[in-house]
């Protein structure tokens, strides 16, 4: 009877071993890109687990090299989502091994809403329409900065709450609680980008760096960007971005703080208006994102 007994709490044992979850405390660990997919993540997975993010703050995640004991910390997550940033390449060959389990949110996002491409000029907000020149936009560069768009946010909610009840179904109440919860967040924070923007006079825009191509889909707005393919921007393309500022009466020129701000000076200085940093990777998703809104239109 014994040696039953202890058959069983050998197998319990194993089984338990087996599971999808990090042996430590049993929680899950999660891996991420950068920090508004930790905050994603961590509005799902509550107190369940732990989320490590591989690119810190304040670089860039086009070309992050992570270091050895970074991708230590992530070798055994049971779970990391991407994000669709290019510095990925560089991060998975590298990291996961046979348990961890990779779920692209950016192909996630694009069964419900399209993805966007970049160019060296103007993104209206008319690009999200669906052209006959399919062969032509294979061409050219995803816009990986599919987080600044709350709707497509809301569809990464959906598949990170599924993917977490995949591997932990006991805890399936939990995290769709959890998902319901930030999805009304981001149903609020929605209508106050909309409703903050409806009252300004914003219509165009000088940015250095592309990375505001969805957030001017989304809410109506004309791009202009400075950089051209990740390099500075040429003279003619300076003149133009120089043009379009005078004839839109633009005195703001923005740019990201993991980007070098010598071009968005030259331009202000050109049009007597001021550069002004911001953050679009903070952790703070949702504060952070009010913030920048509301710097755009105390800018105007």
């Amino acid at each position: 009877m014994k040696r039953r007994l202890l058959l069983l709490a050998s197998i319990v044992l194993i089984l338990s071993g087996c599971s999808g979850k990090s042996v430590d405390n049993n929680k899950i660990n999660i891996g991420v890109s950068i920090g508004p997919e930790e905050a994603f993540v961590n509005a799902v997975l509550g107190d369940k687990g732990t989320v490590t993010t591989v690119i810190p703050s304040g670089f860039s995640p086009a070309n992050y090299q992570p270091s050895p004991k970074e991708l230590e910390h992530i070798s055994d997550a049971d779970l990391y989502f991407t994000i669709g940033v290019a510095a990925e390449n560089n991060i998975l060959p590298k990291v996961v091994s046979n348990k961890t389990e990779v779920i692209s949110l950016k192909d996630a996002s694009e069964k419900q809403y399209p993805i966007l491409y970049l160019d060296n000029h103007s993104h209206e907000h008319e690009h999200e329409e669906t052209t006959e020149h399919e062969e032509e936009e294979t061409s050219k560069v995803i816009d990986p900065h599919i987080w600044m768009s709350p709707k497509r946010v809301i569809v990464m909610i959906n598949t990170i709450r599924d993917s977490l009840s995949d591997i932990d179904p006991e805890n399936k109440d939990y995290y769709d609680d959890n998902a319901a919860k930030y999805i009304a967040e981001l149903e609020e924070l929605d209508i106050y980008i909309e409703e903050t923007l409806k009252n300004s006079n914003i219509d165009n825009f000088i940015i250095y760096h592309p990375s505001l191509g969805y957030f001017a889909n989304d809410y109506g707005l004309n791009m202009m960007v400075i950089e051209e393919d990740g390099k500075t921007a040429t003279i003619e393309t300076m003149t133009n971005v120089i043009n379009f500022a005078k004839e839109h009466d633009i005195k703001v020129v923005f740019y990201q703080q993991e980007f070098d701000s010598k071009q968005a000076t030259v331009i202000a200085d050109e049009i007597n208006g001021k550069v002004i940093s911001l953050d679009i990777l903070s952790k703070e998703y949702i504060d952070n994102y009010k913030k920048i809104v509301d710097t755009f239109v105390s800018s105007y």
